[in-house]
């Protein structure tokens, strides 16, 4: 279960870093990034006024202006037919999730030449460059889309699968992104599973499993606070049994976490009390994925949706595809129907949820929270370059 859920990850191992940039992107990086979240893990990043988006599967980068929302193809070249590798907006080995835009610049993840890079290119499309050489992983291991970067740091969760077993094993690195350096272990999981990674201030934040077995939902473990200066770690609370954590967010200084078949708990960063969030929940809310946008929660029943399907081998299971949108204080504001939707969500910035099914990405506008609309825009994507907007 805990691997279908999980996306698709890339085949690569940090054992070495090569500077190939003049600047000092480590420097720029941590300025910009003091106060906030980052995460790599998501196929849409919002920059100056639009957003940089692109494809599973696919080698464009697109732009999509905030106001008419219609994507084209990054390049800015006359005549361009975006059909090869001389398009700026054409990246080869490009990894989805890796995108991420800071300080006008596009970093990226790309599998160059056999091996794993981290690249950057201007908000434009043009000077694509690489940061750092990342070497090829042995047979079985890849990089979980749990990535951050945060304060001039590129955080990444590595699993490897033991086959005779069908056992994970993660591990957490860090590479300063600076010429020369090399990444650094600071957390071995030791037969544990490491399924989401976040970043908050000086912290991070870890949800570490005991590993389990396909198709057994009983799970053991724990979710962990790491000083990102010391390293030093804190457990913040465990769980155990099918009443496990199926995700977390952090909500200004509280930390919610959605544990299975019981509701959301939160957090107190400050002095780590514990209490309910939602203290009536919804029907089909359950199983939840869970994220923030600076002003409302956001509750995703994809897992339940999942689950459904893969045990009941119901094709229909996604028609009950919802997120439930609440204050801080708990409270339902809204529910969007996303009937279909069988991806995952990305949830943007405070205009608009982006989501994605069927090599299209779907946009909600969030202006119609609390309103009980559910309109929703798809963009489709084509391997010519081309894109097309329709409702």
């Amino acid at each position: 279960m805990k691997k279908q859920i999980v996306a698709l990850g890339m085949l690569l191992y940090c054992m070495q870093s090569i500077g190939c940039s003049n600047n000092n992107d480590y420097e720029k990086i941590k300025e910009k990034q003091n106060e906030n979240e980052f995460t790599m893990q998501s196929l849409v990043s919002k920059g100056e006024g639009g957003y940089y988006c692109t494809e599973r599967g696919d080698t464009f980068i697109y732009y999509l202006d905030q106001n008419s929302m219609e994507p084209i193809v990054l390049c800015g070249k006359a005549e361009c037919s975006h059909d090869s590798k001389e398009c700026n907006g054409v990246v080869e080995g490009l990894t989805p999730e890796s995108l991420q835009y800071i300080d006008e610049k596009i970093y990226y993840i790309a599998n160059s030449s056999g091996k794993m890079t981290l690249n950057k290119m201007d908000s434009d499309g043009k000077n694509h460059e690489m940061i750092l050489e990342l070497y090829d992983t042995p047979s079985g291991a890849y990089i979980d889309p749990a990535s951050i970067i945060h304060k001039g740091y590129l955080y990444y969760i590595l699993t490897e699968i033991d086959a005779s077993t069908d056992t994970d094993f993660s591990k957490i690195y860090r590479v300063k992104i600076e010429n020369g350096v090399k990444p650094e272990l600071i957390l071995d999981g030791e037969g544990c599973y490491f399924g989401d990674l976040v970043a908050k201030d000086e912290y991070l934040y870890i949800k570490k499993d005991m590993d389990n077995k396909e198709g057994d939902y009983s799970v053991k473990g724990e979710l962990i606070q790491m000083s990102t200066d010391s390293l030093e770690m804190k457990t913040l609370f465990s769980y155990d049994g099918e009443n496990y954590c199926t995700g977390f967010t952090i909500a200004e200084q509280s930390l919610l976490c959605c544990i299975r078949e019981k509701g959301i708990i939160s957090v107190d960063l400050k002095d780590l009390s514990i209490k309910e969030y939602n203290e009536k929940k919804e029907e089909n809310e359950d199983g939840l994925t869970i994220s923030y946008d600076g002003k409302y929660v956001y509750e995703d029943n994809q897992l339940e949706c999942l689950q459904d399907s893969l045990e009941n081998n119901n094709e229909s299971a996604y028609a009950n595809r919802t997120v439930f949108v609440r204050d801080l204080n708990g409270m339902l504001v809204d529910k969007i129907s996303l009937d279909g939707a069988d991806d995952s969500i990305f949830y943007g910035d405070s205009s608009y949820l982006f989501f994605k099914t069927d090599r299209k990405i779907g946009i909600y506008d969030k202006s119609q929270i609390g309103t009980g609309k559910s309109e929703l825009k798809y963009i489709s994507m084509s391997k010519d370059g081309k894109a097309s907007g329709s409702k």
